[in-house]
């Protein structure tokens, strides 16, 4: 399947949905290399930037599909996180998620450089959508606080089969 773009901007860069995986795992080894040498924790002192993002980004696809897999649409058709992947996301879906979390990480980012941006994204869907776990679950203290807070006026986030059998997105 041909990639999706995760934003329709051209001003901000197109970025495919397949390259994300390959763009995560290169972030992550830039950082155990920048550990071995032995410097700060990788996900201490740094700037929040794009690349940062897309790591954001993946978290919060990666933890959309898998809470999502009881979800189903008019057909009765689960979001089997087997069955279904970031290549299955409507590119509407994609652009939206994407202008989300955008949106939560600009207003965010001085919380967010000192934590893991994948993990990060993982829980801004988890806050938002009251899952019972996400930021103020992580012994984060004010900062926890401050960032669940900050998660919820966007409220709940479904994913769910259309009957395209591509994976849409309703906030």
């Amino acid at each position: 399947m041909v990639g999706l773009q995760l934003s329709p901007s051209k001003s901000r860069g197109m970025t495919l949905i397949s390259d994300l995986p390959k763009q995560a795992e290169q972030n992550r080894n830039q950082q155990r290399i920048r550990t071995d040498r032995g410097t700060a924790e990788p996900h201490k002192k740094r700037r929040w930037n794009r690349t940062l993002f897309l790591d954001f980004l993946e978290g919060y696809i990666a933890c959309a599909i898998w809470t999502e897999s009881k979800s189903a649409n008019a057909h009765n058709q689960p979001v089997n996180s087997a069955l279904y992947t970031r290549e299955n996301i409507s590119p509407k879906a994609c652009a939206d998620m994407h202008d989300e979390c955008l949106d939560f990480a600009t207003g965010n980012h001085s919380g967010l450089y000192e934590l893991d941006p994948e993990q990060c994204g993982h829980d801004f869907w988890l806050t938002r959508n009251g899952h019972g776990a996400g930021f103020w679950d992580r012994e984060l203290a004010v900062l926890g606080e401050r960032l669940t807070a900050a998660a919820k006026p966007y409220g709940e986030a479904r994913l769910f089969v259309g009957d395209n059998g591509q994976l849409h997105y309703s906030s």
